[in-house]
């Protein structure tokens, strides 16, 4: 899938669970031919559209990708200072 805003492309796989809660958790395997194998889990509300669970996917990446701390290392420092809450995200290398 191609972010032309960003200029990356990404292919995303998906899948989802529903929770208890109502919610779903989606599972998602990151390639691409900048991307390191990533996958990772995000929790999204039962009215939220693919498209708005991708996009939101494909910000978080880009974000991370181009954020001045690394992501793996941002509960080591002061989130006052942090411009970007990955709430909802856990993100692996595979």
């Amino acid at each position: 899938m191609t972010n032309p805003e960003q200029g990356i492309n990404l292919k995303l796989k998906l899948s989802t669970k529903k929770l208890n809660s109502g919610k779903y958790q989606v599972k998602f395997c990151v390639s691409g031919a900048d991307e390191k194998g990533l996958y990772g889990y995000t929790l999204v509300d039962a009215g939220d559209t693919l498209k708005n669970v991708v996009r939101n996917i494909q910000d978080t990446l880009v974000d991370i990708r181009h954020s001045e701390d690394s992501y793996n290392h941002a509960h080591l420092y002061s989130l006052g200072k942090r411009k970007h809450t990955y709430a909802n995200f856990m993100i692996f290398e595979a």
